[in-house]
């Protein structure tokens, strides 16, 4: 499975916001900044059919109206299957008729087809699995994947009980960290080396960063947390 970081940042970051490519074809959230990568980088956008949300909120999903505006730019003409919280389906419509008007109406008609997951649900495609585990952020209903038992994702993320049964099974995790020190709605600096606690061969790659979050961890030189930047690729 190969994995491309397209947004490491928060909203207020220098980096694009969140957005994994796995392979060439699945996308677990699209964030601003994610279409424009993917542009830069001369990626064929009609290769994606699978988008895979972790949650509802802007930053990680702003970019989906874009990619479904215009099908004559994006050659996108063939079923894109989005997975999400209960919701997404009103979500992007209204996201999509603010940029569109109604045109992309008939376009998501035809071409999207929208499925609610909810936790120990299972997404099976193109040879992946991804398990949905709920997670703590705030009030909103988010949820974090497990990709073929090894390869885990928190999305948006306080430390929570599922959190830390997922990073006992994983290889490699994705995970929030958006501070020195967690709170209610993300995790921190702190909590990667909680997580290490429970897995002590676990690769952490932390993401949502704040510049300088970002910047103290990498001074700090911690094992096995791997301090990246837009556009890092690994196999896993």
């Amino acid at each position: 499975m190969k994995v491309t970081m397209l947004g490491t940042g928060s909203i207020y970051s220098k980096s694009n916001c969140a957005g994994i490519l796995i392979d060439d074809n699945i996308l677990v959230d699209i964030g601003p900044g994610v279409v424009k990568y993917l542009l830069r980088n001369n990626y064929d956008l009609s290769k994606i059919d699978t988008i895979i949300l972790t949650h509802l909120h802007f930053d990680h999903i702003a970019d989906l109206p874009l990619f479904l505006v215009d099908s004559n730019v994006t050659k996108i003409n063939h079923k894109i299957d989005i997975y999400g919280p209960r919701g997404t389906d009103d979500k992007i419509r209204n996201l999509c008729r603010l940029l569109n008007n109604r045109k992309t109406d008939r376009y998501i008609k035809e071409y999207v087809n929208f499925f609610k997951i909810k936790n120990g649900s299972v997404i099976n495609v193109h040879g992946h699995s991804f398990t949905a585990f709920e997670v703590i952020h705030g009030y909103i209903e988010a949820y974090g994947y497990v990709a073929d038992n090894k390869l885990g994702i928190s999305g948006d993320s306080a430390m929570c009980e599922n959190l830390k049964h997922a990073a006992k099974g994983c290889k490699a995790m994705v995970c929030d960290c958006s501070f020195e020190t967690g709170d209610q709605n993300h995790m921190g600096i702190d909590n990667m080396i909680e997580l290490k606690s429970f897995n002590e061969k676990l690769d952490i790659i932390p993401v949502h960063y704040r510049d300088e979050t970002r910047e103290k961890l990498r001074a700090m030189h911690l094992p096995h947390i791997h301090i990246i930047d837009d556009g890092y690729t690994a196999t896993v």
